[in-house]
């Protein structure tokens, strides 16, 4: 369930969503993210000599969990999802549309905090990847609202 506000979407009608090319795009960079967070996770092993916090390798068993989680929840019918305003016949497929692109977004956004966790035990720049994402978490809430409610 997606639960991004009051309004149910159980009685719109069945939208369907055929993932585009930019819909494609979230994807393969969510899935890029988490082939980095790994490459990562191996090169601190070998450079560590093997010593390395088992907080590591929970965030990076983590960040596989998060890609598949938001990734199939991009794929939910309309009627898992609660919207921020009410949906009709005339707004269901933009709203869902948005919903579905925040959902990718988000994901992307996740994984980059479990990868700035993974740099910022060992780095400083993990720390600033860590800030930089959940400024952009931020950012995807705020333009999330302003278009669910412009194109209410």
């Amino acid at each position: 369930m997606i639960n991004l506000g009051p309004y149910s979407g159980k009685n719109c009608p069945n939208v369907r969503f055929h993932p585009t090319v930019i819909d494609r795009i979230l994807e393969g960079t969510a899935l890029l993210i988490v082939l980095v967070t790994w490459i990562s996770i191996y090169w601190l092993y070998t450079q560590r000599e093997g010593a390395l916090l088992p907080a590591v390798w929970v965030m990076g068993g983590c960040s596989i969990f998060c890609f598949l989680l938001m990734g199939g929840l991009a794929y939910l019918p309309v009627r898992f999802i609660n919207f921020p305003i009410r949906v009709t016949e005339r707004n269901a497929a933009v709203q869902y549309l948005f919903a579905i692109r925040l959902t990718r977004v988000m994901n992307i956004i996740l994984l980059l905090v479990l990868l700035g966790s993974v740099w910022g035990l060992y780095y400083a720049f993990g720390k600033l990847l860590l800030l930089v994402s959940f400024v952009l978490l931020g950012v995807a809430f705020i333009g999330y609202y302003i278009l669910a409610f412009k194109y209410k």
